[in-house]
């Protein structure tokens, strides 16, 4: 064992983790303790943060310190100190990332909520109120409450549950939304809880806290039905739930998907004839299947059955391809790999577009042009980061193209804005239908209406068109 100057052992030389930090001790190889599990925790949870700060971040809750760096030396000889770790420029409990300058303090607080007589949680922040209606506090003017003091005060409670509970119908969606999110920013683990299982106004909140909460849920069943009535209240909210990563198990995917692959009504439905009490007779409860005539996708019959829901199908089709995969569909991990390099190009919408071109048609396609592409793939390929991640997008791109990669990393929205513009507005590069049974009226060179099949991949292409609000 070698000790350094700074008092810690290492690991003898020679060893495989030779030179490594030794345990003290004392210490035991605690699992929620372990610095090295815990750090692939916050790297799963939060994939952002570099590997610095994750360690700064884990050390500081840990209550450990890090050792005191030692003197460097530069070219000339000459000894200088290191250069001290910039301080957080973010305070916690800023609502939207501000400067630690415009946060109060816990006392000011405290204060200012003693002397309120009202209190309004809106889409900039609360606004306290004296007796007089005179304003004490506008978080819309820069300055807002220190949110650990604030979420433990009850009125501030009170005016919480009053926005999860209240009608937001009043307001513009992107304003109900910012309104839920202060009052989220404000709430403690019991209102929120209750916000995600009973509040009318759910669908505003963050997808990434409903996923979190759900994914934790022990009744696993009642968590999958819960995301089932947020998908008939809002399937792009249900959507965003799933990109952030629930379902996390097979059973309940198949909850979801068995149960929103078919239209259901959304409320109890009545009929004109009356009971021998006089109430009208209920037809169909809210939630049961809609039953009716179509025409099977897979062997174009007329069918009388519960109708298929097309609404969702997009989420349906990605769950179905992670939990139940086919020859050719690739794991999640490869999904994540292919969408790193994706957001590698965020500066260069054109690029992204054509990678996702070249994934949905092939680089074979007569259409695909060489260039900035390859260019960008091997200067993204040189890094270790992205390597295996640009290995699979020429492997996906390779021949015909790769249309279930294609779908999955479109569900995952790793494209600007401008490059899934860029990319519609590209004509597809082959004539290939769909595999559907599904057919449209359309009327051929001969002047007549024929049933055919939609192109190729028309369905991912309408998910980006709405999904990117194009």
């Amino acid at each position: 064992m070698v000790m350094d100057a700074n008092g810690n052992s290492h690991k003898a030389a020679g060893r495989p983790d030779g030179g490594q930090f030794d345990a003290k001790a004392g210490q035991g190889s605690d699992d929620d303790l372990d610095f090295g599990a815990i750090d692939s925790r916050v790297a799963d949870v939060m994939p952002d943060l570099t590997e610095d700060e994750r360690r700064r971040a884990i050390l500081a809750i840990l209550g450990r310190e890090e050792a005191e760096p030692e003197t460097m030396v530069d070219e000339d000889g000459v000894k200088r100190p290191p250069t001290p770790p910039a301080p957080p420029a973010v305070s916690p409990s800023a609502p939207g990332g501000d400067d630690d300058t415009k946060a109060y303090s816990a006392d000011e607080t405290r204060d200012l909520l003693a002397r309120a007589a009202g209190i309004e949680i809106g889409p900039d922040g609360v606004r306290l109120t004296d007796k007089d209606g005179g304003t004490l506090l506008d978080e819309a003017d820069g300055r807002h409450l220190d949110y650990r003091t604030a979420r433990r005060d009850p009125a501030m409670r009170r005016a919480v549950r009053a926005v999860y509970r209240g009608d937001l119908s009043g307001m513009p969606a992107a304003q109900r939304r910012s309104a839920m999110r202060q009052a989220w920013r404000l709430s403690g683990p019991y209102d929120r809880r209750r916000a995600i299982d009973t509040s009318p106004n759910r669908r505003y909140i963050p997808s990434g806290s409903i996923a979190r909460s759900l994914k934790r849920r022990r009744d696993r069943e009642g968590a999958a039905r819960l995301l089932c009535d947020l998908y008939y209240e809002d399937a792009g909210a249900a959507g965003n739930v799933i990109r952030a990563g629930y379902p996390d198990d097979k059973r309940s995917a198949f909850v979801f998907m068995n149960r929103t692959k078919v239209q259901r009504y959304d409320k109890d439905v009545f009929g004109k004839k009356k009971d021998k009490d006089g109430n009208p007779v209920l037809l169909h409860r809210k939630g049961d299947a809609i039953v009716g005539d179509y025409v099977s996708a897979r062997t174009g019959r007329p069918v009388h059955g519960p109708l298929p829901n097309p609404k969702g199908a997009a989420a349906r089709s990605y769950l179905s391809m992670i939990w139940k995969p086919t020859n050719g569909v690739p794991s999640e991990q490869d999904v994540r790999d292919v969408c790193d390099v994706f957001r590698a190009c965020d500066d260069d919408p054109e690029t992204q577009a054509r990678m996702m071109w070249d994934m949905c048609y092939g680089t074979g396609a007569a259409t695909n042009p060489d260039g900035d592409v390859e260019f960008a793939k091997r200067i993204l390929g040189g890094r270790k980061a992205h390597k295996r991640g640009v290995g699979l997008l020429n492997r996906f791109s390779a021949g015909k193209g790769q249309g279930n990669a294609a779908r999955m990393v479109a569900y995952r929205k790793p494209m600007t804005t401008e490059a899934a513009r860029i990319f519609l507005g590209m004509e597809p590069g082959d004539g290939r239908r769909a595999n559907t049974g599904y057919t449209r009226r359309k009327r051929g060179k001969d002047g007549r209406m024929h049933d055919v099949r939609p192109a190729r991949l028309t369905e991912m292409r309408n998910f980006i068109h709405s999904v990117y609000e194009i």
